[in-house]
């Protein structure tokens, strides 16, 4: 495919064209509201798709120890109790772990920039009893896109695209993530000029 090359917004694609390894920056008027604010890591994407995790958005609802009870793991025995977040509207009942390359397992995919995804309910035990990666995300759902839609998306400014680094993903809070993947970009929401376009 070709690359969706747009230098005066700051895209950054890899050099196959895709996004992998990559975040979504929802710009301030994205139409679907479920992604107010968004920041997505791409864990992968290629000519049938994509698939990515939101990283910024905590499920208040949810307790980590709701999850380890189903995971039949006692309370007493929790080393760590993440952060549960909403990775997306799809596959709400699954877990992802956005990880460093410290932990692999026989499912872990390498996304690059040492970023790790596994999509197993032996990450999460592990980092619950203390053994998982140094360094992780863990998020119920996923948000994903049919062939070609990403990139449409992309075309009528619904995205920005900022490259991710272990500072932003694991060591930002949530509720800066936002402003901050902005910010890498050299802009301000408050700044960006809305060209609209169809998707």
């Amino acid at each position: 495919m070709a690359s969706l090359d747009k230098s005066q917004n700051n895209y950054i694609y890899s050099t196959d064209g895709f996004l992998t390894g990559k975040l979504l920056v929802a710009m301030p008027n994205i139409p679907d509201g479920r992604f107010y604010k968004s920041v997505i890591y791409i864990c992968s994407h290629d000519e049938n798709g994509a698939m990515g995790i939101v990283i910024n958005q905590p499920i208040v609802a949810v307790d980590f120890k709701e999850v380890a009870k189903q995971l039949n793991l006692e309370n007493s025995d929790l080393k760590s109790k993440p952060t549960v977040f909403l990775g997306g509207p799809v596959s709400n009942n699954r877990g992802f772990v956005i990880h460093s390359n410290d932990y692999k397992q026989g499912s872990t995919i390498a996304t690059g920039n040492n970023v790790s995804v596994t999509g197993t309910t032996d990450i999460i035990k592990a980092i619950a009893m203390g053994n998982g990666p140094t360094d992780s995300i863990f998020a119920l759902g996923c948000a994903s896109w049919e062939p070609k839609q990403l990139e449409k998306e992309v075309l009528a400014n619904v995205w920005m695209i900022t490259s991710a680094d272990s500072d932003l993903l694991f060591n930002t809070h949530f509720e800066s993530k936002w402003d901050k993947s902005f910010a890498k970009l050299g802009i301000t929401p408050e700044n960006i000029s809305y060209i609209q376009g169809s998707a």
